[in-house]
């Protein structure tokens, strides 16, 4: 094959290739594959729409579910300070009982004050520690619940971003 006849046909396929490109056909094609991306595109995001959806029920009901523990276990604790508080106050009306039993079959009364100061500083002392831990008992509670609403969150997010990344990589 020489030079010429190569050119030739080169020029005749060049030629063909126009007459394609002009054609109405591509022009179709490229309409056809426009209304395909569109309709992909809203079919996408309605399944995002629907898995949002979701993701959002099972949050709130989640969300209920964990409140409701919380509330249990602080009505438990709750129950135990005050059952302790009142043990504390029967041990405490016991001792002063048995200190004006004593103080009875005495008659001198600087021991009776000396022993009231007393029974004083003991009923300060047990309450203060009543105080503290009922105290701790509540940020106990808090920190659990708190744990325990971070977690779901979490999880949550990490479900919502995984979604969005699926729905990108299709998109692309």
């Amino acid at each position: 094959m020489t030079k010429k006849t190569i050119l030739k046909r080169l020029k005749k396929i060049q030629k063909n290739v126009d007459k394609i490109i002009s054609s109405s056909d591509l022009n179709d094609l490229k309409k056809n594959v426009e209304g395909l991306v569109k309709t992909t595109k809203k079919e996408l995001s309605s399944y995002v729409d629907k898995d949002l959806k979701d993701l959002r029920k099972k949050f709130l009901k989640e969300k209920s579910k964990i409140e409701k523990v919380i509330d249990k276990t602080l009505k438990t604790e709750l129950k135990n300070a005050q059952s302790f508080m009142n043990n504390a106050k029967k041990d405490l009306a016991g001792l002063q009982a048995k200190l004006e039993a004593s103080l009875g079959a005495k008659s001198k009364p600087k021991k009776e004050k000396k022993a009231k100061k007393k029974v004083k500083k003991k009923t300060k002392k047990v309450a203060k520690k009543v105080k503290k831990k009922a105290k701790k008992v509540a940020k106990k509670v808090k920190k659990k619940a708190k744990k325990t609403v971070k977690k779901a969150t979490k999880k949550k997010a990490s479900k919502k971003k995984s979604v969005k990344k699926k729905v990108s990589r299709k998109k692309k």
